[in-house]
């Protein structure tokens, strides 16, 4: 898994490429706990380039999710295909994540 991220308009702009998985839920967490801590509490995650999710995966975007809700702050998943779209699907957690097509419509969407 790569992981990159930048800040635009106070929000964490976090991009992933490959799987998201047991191996890389610690990296991702650690990433975002930093970003919290900088009082930056709006996230937006670009899954565009993610291959795989596993429910490891699934389990740190909840947990991700309750973190930024705990400072204030809102999560918005990005790019999601098609396979990950029908996972959330089955698993009724398209109820929990905000899910938009791209970068400018998550940040428009962070605006208050």
């Amino acid at each position: 898994m790569k992981i990159g991220h930048t800040t635009q308009d106070q929000a964490t702009v976090v991009t992933l490429a490959g799987e998201l998985d047991y191996q890389s839920r610690n990296e991702l967490d650690h990433l975002i706990q930093e970003r919290l801590t900088s009082h930056e509490p709006d996230v937006v995650i670009d899954m565009t380039e993610v291959e795989r999710v596993d429910s490891d995966g699934l389990e740190v975007l909840l947990e991700i999710e309750a973190r930024t809700g705990e400072m204030l702050g809102q999560l918005r998943l990005v790019g999601l295909n098609r396979e990950l779209q029908t996972v959330l699907n089955i698993t009724r957690l398209d109820s929990t994540f905000t899910c938009l097509p791209d970068i400018p419509a998550a940040m428009e969407s962070l605006k208050v």
